[in-house]
């Protein structure tokens, strides 16, 4: 209650008031009456009316509640207090002043005095105040507070050295300051009593804030190793830390490292780019360096190669390049693929569509691979690849009729087609073995390369397997049968043909040629067939596959059957042939006067050239082998295949140009021209792979350059002369061969 009374003035004061404990209706006139108004409390100005009265406290028994109800009033509550309110953050804003207000203490003698001094004197209640306070200062200089005694959040500082001091031993110059940053206020309890000073924060922790009573210790991924810090340093590159309040960090495990500063465990440790844990637990760490083909970020580890997915994001995914293969038992045991594209990578064991073997080499028993899938074997196929059989015999019967011409000095049109055909099926073998390189080339001639590859007897994309289903060995020992099967009908034709009419029978001098023919024209194609089981490539995994077979592993049986196999058709076939054809060479000037028929047996080898260059047939021959030799002695270094097969075909085109060996000049010029161009071709795989376009526009314009050469063109100038000045007849003459046609 609020009371307003006459002649008194009170003043409202919020203050919370619960029950009949609190005073709600004071009064001190009696004139009138009290009229109550609703507060919470009220406060009064002093009123001096009945000082002179010398009044007295009067204590009542103490109060009854009972009897107050009944109506006796004469119990009452015991004195009440004088009670000191401020606002409840005045400790923090001026504690100086809440330590005065609290210490400061008049007793009610002192009133009296005071406002009997107003009476007396008529002066104002300030300037009553202010008497009193200039003649008892010994009282009121208890409540003002010590300079040094500072209060929580503040700390004792010297003012002339502007330091902080830890005790007050010396209490001249020192005052209370808050607390700098990196301090805090420490309670301190000397013989003068309680005060607080500011110490440093110990390391371990820190306090971004001035004027606090604690320092907050250094959360996770962080540590301080220095007093008095205002912040906790992060954890850097390959150090975590996963407690609080530390001084140092943990390093990550030997060969891991973090991906950025602040890491608050060790599994935030990873291996670094380029390396993979080995380790099935992901709790155990082995870093080792990820092998070719692998692509390894930060954090790679077995499970997330598995799966194909990170906790630290799509970015952090291990997985294999396009092009390599690994399986899931072994997931860093990488295998470099035969082609590219039956190897899509991403995760382990992910091969093309329906490819499989290691690595997706081969299409399952009895299917293919078409059109980027491997297919079942059609009934087509089969009857198509019988009909390929079927031809290729009626070819060779055919062969002993067209390649057994009356010999003659000048080439007729049949013989001028058949050298043609001749130097075009060499061209494409020899592009063909090219593309056995390990090198870049321009996607055009690798275009003509996969389409030179029947040439090669490489039949693996025409559905072979669907006409000799098997292991790659047997695919391989069939691939090579087609020499001895083909020598073999015709010798089975010669033979048989003795059994009918005699106008069937056949010479067996022509046939002799015509095997002659059959093994030259596929005599680069046996000798790859036969150094294919030598070509071993090298995978990351230092483990070695077939060049071709990339499905047979080097050293394994299988490897050994088809060495065996290769090395039969080497030794009974390639260097036996080369050796016969030598012989030849050397004997054939003498056949030539004494034995006219035996030279027909060896047509094959001089027909096309010029009668001076009737030798030319054997270097020929070692174009091709040559050429694979680079391919086996030098599988897995390119630049080395490179500079052989330049060398190589450098060594060709100049015997070429200086010899002029066909019989038809204008052979000599597309000879030279066409290896002219395969020349240039070699140099430019030493380009990088990112400039293939670039090669590829300057092998163009260099084959432009070459056309328009003088050295070329003086050479085809020359075989123009030629044809108009050159003896066939006379020639003959000079090297005294007698041609004895059959």
């Amino acid at each position: 209650m609020f009371s307003y009374c006459g002649g008194s003035k009170m003043f409202p004061l919020r203050v919370t008031c619960f029950d009949h404990l609190c005073p709600r209706a004071p009064s001190t006139s009696s004139e009138g009456s009290c009229r109550p108004l609703r507060s919470s409390i009220s406060a009064q100005v002093p009123d001096p009316t009945f000082i002179s009265l010398k009044p007295m406290e009067i204590t009542f028994p103490p109060f009854d509640r009972q009897a107050h109800i009944r109506g006796d009033k004469r119990t009452a509550p015991s004195a009440l207090t004088v009670d000191k309110y401020v606002s409840q953050d005045l400790s923090q804003l001026a504690p100086s002043a809440e330590e005065m207000v609290r210490a400061m203490l008049i007793d009610l003698q002192m009133v009296n005095d005071m406002l009997l001094d107003q009476v007396q004197t008529g002066d104002s209640y300030r300037e009553v105040a202010c008497r009193w306070i200039q003649s008892n200062q010994e009282v009121w200089r208890s409540w003002l507070p010590d300079p040094t005694t500072c209060f929580a959040q503040f700390g004792l500082y010297h003012e002339k050295s502007g330091q902080y001091v830890a005790d007050r031993g010396d209490p001249t110059d020192l005052s209370c300051k808050a607390c700098l940053s990196g301090t805090y206020s420490h309670k301190l309890v000397d013989l003068q009593g309680l005060t607080f000073n500011c110490l440093p924060c110990p390391t371990g922790s820190a306090q971004p804030s001035g004027a606090s009573l604690n320092c907050e210790q250094c959360q996770r991924g962080e540590y301080q190793d220095e007093p008095g810090s205002k912040a906790c340093k992060r954890c850097g590159i390959g150090e975590y830390q996963d407690e609080e309040g530390q001084t140092g960090c943990k390093p990550c495990p030997p060969g891991t490292t973090t991906l950025g500063f602040g890491s608050k465990s060790a599994q935030e440790c990873g291996c670094d780019v380029g390396s993979i844990n080995s380790m099935e637990e992901e709790e155990a760490v082995m870093c080792v360096p990820c092998m070719e083909g692998l692509h390894c970020p930060f954090g790679s580890n077995l499970p997330d190669l598995r799966r194909g997915h990170s906790t630290l994001g799509e970015a952090y995914v291990p997985q294999l390049k396009k092009g390599f293969f690994a399986t899931l038992e072994h997931p860093i045991n990488v295998f470099k693929c035969g082609t590219e594209s039956h190897c899509p990578g991403g995760q382990p064991n992910s091969c093309a569509e329906g490819r499989q073997v290691t690595p997706c080499s081969e299409c399952p028993r009895g299917t293919s691979w078409v059109d980027e899938t491997c297919a079942q074997c059609a009934a087509v196929t089969m009857v198509l690849w019988v009909l390929v059989v079927i031809l290729f015999f009626v070819g060779l019967t055919m062969a002993y009729y067209l390649m057994n011409p009356e010999i003659r000095s000048i080439a007729t049109p049949r013989e001028a087609m058949g050298m043609s055909l001749s130097l075009t099926v060499a061209f494409l073998q020899c592009v063909a073995i090219m593309g056995l390189m390990t090198v870049k080339w321009p996607n055009s001639f690798q275009a003509v390369s996969l389409t030179s590859k029947p040439f090669m007897l490489d039949i693996e994309d025409f559905s072979f397997a669907c006409l000799a289903d098997g292991p790659t060995s047997v695919r391989y020992v069939s691939t090579i049968l087609v020499f001895p099967a083909g020598i073999l009908y015709l010798v089975w034709c010669y033979f048989a043909s003795s059994r009918i009419p005699c106008c069937y029978n056949w010479s067996k001098k022509k046939m002799q040629n015509t095997v002659g023919h059959f093994i030259q024209v596929g005599f680069s194609t046996m000798s790859a067939l036969a150094l294919d089981p030598l070509m071993c490539y090298t995978h990351p995994n230092g483990q070695q596959s077939l060049l071709q077979h990339p499905g047979v592993l080097c050293g394994t049986q299988e490897h050994s059957m088809m060495m065996l196999a290769g090395f039969v058709l080497l030794f009974c076939g390639v260097f036996s042939f080369l050796a016969v054809c030598t012989l030849a060479v050397i004997k054939l000037p003498g056949w030539s006067v004494s034995s006219g028929t035996t030279v027909q047996s060896f047509a094959f080898l001089f027909t096309r050239f010029r009668p001076n260059r009737w030798w030319y047939g054997v270097p020929l021959l070692l174009r091709g082998p040559l050429l694979s030799f680079c391919v086996v002695a030098f599988t897995d270094f390119p630049p080395a295949q490179t500079t052989g097969g330049i060398v190589i075909i450098l060594g060709f085109l100049l015997l070429q140009v200086m010899a002029c060996p066909w019989k038809l000049p204008l052979l000599n010029v597309l000879d030279t021209w066409v290896f002219a161009h395969l020349l240039l071709l070699q140099s430019l795989t030493t380009s990088a792979a990112s400039e293939e376009d670039q090669d590829l526009h300057f092998f163009q314009e260099a084959r432009g350059g070459v056309r328009r050469s003088p050295w070329v063109y003086q050479h085809i100038h020359n075989q123009g002369n030629y044809v108009h000045a050159f003896n066939f007849h006379q020639s003959f003459q000079r090297q005294r061969l007698i041609i004895v046609s059959s």
